[in-house]
């Protein structure tokens, strides 16, 4: 069953009309929306990554997981999680990405973290970049801080239900 302000699709071989040039996406979705208090938004797609260079177009797995929810000062916070495998990653390497923001930010990226980097089969940093603005750039609340060095205090996807709304704070 699906209550009011949540929405779930499963697609296969879903092409838009207009054509996409990562091809057709098999995934699913699950978002939820709770007024005035927060939501969720966990995606889970295979389609062709255009970055690094596909020009076989080798399909990765994608996962992906948002959480927002009104701070008890009225301010939004969030943070979104995100992971892909295989394609024309090297066998083992993961692309990890996050974001966090934490009220609103007049500074550039309007984000008070990001980080995008691709770990090796240990869980080392082969490549990345990330940038925070302000001492504390993410709410503890949403978990721990992605790290450049290594992939210990990475989102952990393990167990992530993509048909059922993914938990966040202050949720009914």
């Amino acid at each position: 069953f699906i209550k009011v302000g949540q929405l779930f699709s499963i697609m296969t071989n879903f092409l838009p009309e207009e054509g996409d040039t990562h091809g057709a996406r098999n995934g699913s979705y699950i978002w939820e929306r709770e007024p005035e208090l927060g939501g969720s938004f966990a995606f889970q797609d295979t389609l062709v990554l255009l970055c690094t260079s596909n020009p076989n177009a080798l399909t990765s797995d994608l996962n992906l997981v948002a959480r927002w929810y009104k701070a008890s000062d009225a301010t939004v916070h969030g943070r979104t999680d995100a992971e892909a495998t295989g394609g024309q990653l090297p066998t083992g390497n993961v692309w990890v990405g996050a974001t966090c923001a934490s009220g609103a930010t007049s500074s550039t990226p309007a984000e008070g973290y990001w980080l995008i980097k691709q770990e090796d089969a240990g869980g080392l940093t082969v490549s990345g970049t990330a940038h925070a603005n302000g001492a504390t750039p993410c709410d503890a609340v949403l978990g721990a801080v992605p790290s450049l060095a290594n992939n210990a205090t990475d989102f952990s996807f393990a167990g992530i239900s993509f048909t059922t709304p993914y938990p966040f704070p202050n949720q009914w």
